[in-house]
């Protein structure tokens, strides 16, 4: 059982699973799965050895003050080292502090367990090889997908006294359609070769909040650079937002990512992007994450975001208008309620674009539905004023009473299907989520769970 569990967790930490055929999961929706697998797998070779250890001690002749060095206890030993370097590296602290330590102990310490496992028993050879044949196809198909693609950095820009980076790439080769929501790993470098190694374990997931598009002219503009933003890029062609899911599938992924000083990693590019004036690289893996979102079957649609958590909601608002402007037959949305707690209107203005934009295309449908924004600024003086930037939307000082804006909603459209979709700190999110459950919605929860 503890090898059937250990193959099982390792087959599900394959990004291009046969599992997400079978099952209609992501990535990282199985994740949770392949950890509490491994933890199965790790109990059980843990009553394992302690039966083991037992018998030994029981056949000990008399005298004797060691137990067995045979190559069977030895390997067996080892194989459990290696399970244990696993356990310990797979820590939450380890894996979002340091993930390069976090991946590189869990590389080894699986191969010592495989290694140690195939001296020790045949059947390890028989119920782990099969996954790690998995394993293996996946692990190159991602290496070919991100080391071979050429990933071609457009853009790397950071707001004005602002602790976000924007990063905008252009992707070939990419396999499929992309879809809100979706996320794509990221490794950043220099140029240099000794970055380029050194950031060779070091991927970190970020979510798409923009899929863009290039059009060609005879005279290539160079973008613009705001006066208000220092500015890392290229010549670029003028840019403009296509629909999310209308990409051709020969057509290059030129998406934006945008990165929140929160981390090593994050405050490590923002330094990099402010003080030097080399171009910084990035190699993508992906898109990975959920394609089965289908927001607009419900009548009516929430979101609830926290801070740099608005960013996977920015594809979902903007598919969701495109659709009720392509397709309104397909939609049967009439509300929607976007609910974003930020700091300041400085941070809120990096976005506002955005949602702009959404607003513009859902109000060119036919039968546009009613949208309502309320941004909550949490370090801003409630003496202050702001004019709102569009209709239908609020502006509030402090953060948010989640549970009787929730409330509120549900009242209003009691006979209605709503579907919350949350994104922000655990707490957050667990409140919005566990409030809206009370209330029979159907809640989406974008988490990490790496």
């Amino acid at each position: 059982m503890a090898l059937a569990n250990i193959g099982v967790a390792l087959l599900l930490i394959t990004r291009n699973s046969i599992l997400k055929l079978v099952s209609g999961k992501s990535f990282d929706e199985l994740l949770p799965l392949h950890r509490w697998h491994g933890l199965l797998g790790l109990g059980e070779i843990c009553f394992h050895a302690a039966v083991q250890i037992k018998v030994a001690m029981e056949e000990m002749t008399p005298g004797s003050t060691s137990l067995p060095k045979d190559q069977e206890h030895i390997s067996g030993f080892t194989a459990f080292i290696g399970l244990l370097i696993v356990f310990m590296s797979s820590m939450e602290v380890i894996r979002r502090n340091s993930f390069p330590l976090f991946y590189l102990s869990h590389i080894t310490g699986v191969l010592l367990f495989i290694g140690a496992g195939f001296a020790h028993q045949y059947s390890v050879i028989v119920l782990i090889s099969p996954p790690l044949f998995f394993y293996f196809i996946d692990r190159v198909t991602r290496s070919i997908r991100s080391w071979g693609v050429k990933t071609q950095t457009v853009a790397v820009t950071v707001a004005n006294q602002q602790d976000i980076t924007k990063v905008v790439f252009t992707k070939g080769d990419v396999p499929h359609k992309v879809h809100p929501g979706q996320f794509v790993f990221l490794s950043v470098n220099d140029g240099t070769f000794a970055s380029k190694f050194g950031n060779f374990f070091d991927w970190h997931p970020f979510t798409i909040s923009e899929v863009l598009s290039s059009k060609q002219s005879e005279c290539v503009e160079q973008k613009q650079v705001d006066t208000a933003e220092r500015t890392r890029s290229m010549d670029l062609e003028r840019s403009v937002s296509i629909p999310v899911e209308q990409q051709a599938n020969n057509e290059p992924l030129r998406a934006s990512i945008y990165m929140k000083q929160q981390g090593r990693f994050t405050n490590k590019i923002h330094s990099q992007v402010m003080k030097s004036e080399k171009m910084l690289h990035v190699n993508v893996d992906g898109p990975y994450g959920s394609s089965n979102l289908a927001l607009e079957r419900h009548d009516v649609v929430a979101f609830f975001e926290a801070g740099i958590g608005i960013t996977p909601s920015l594809t979902m608002l903007r598919d969701l208008a495109e659709k009720c402007t392509t397709d309104p037959l397909s939609v049967q949305t009439t509300h929607i309620y976007f609910v974003w707690v930020t700091t300041n209107m400085n941070s809120a203005n990096v976005f506002l674009p955005q949602l702009m934009e959404s607003l513009k295309i859902a109000s060119s449908a036919v039968s546009p539905p009613h949208i309502e924004f309320d941004i909550y600024l949490t370090r801003c003086s409630a003496e202050t004023s702001y004019i709102p930037p569009f209709e239908n939307m609020k502006i509030s000082f402090g953060r948010p009473v989640v549970q009787d804006i929730i409330s509120a909603i549900d009242t209003k459209h009691s006979q209605s299907s709503i579907a919350l979709q949350t994104c922000g700190p655990n707490l957050f999110m667990r409140q919005a989520a566990n409030v809206a459950n009370r209330k029979g919605w159907i809640v989406r929860r974008e988490t990490f769970e790496f």
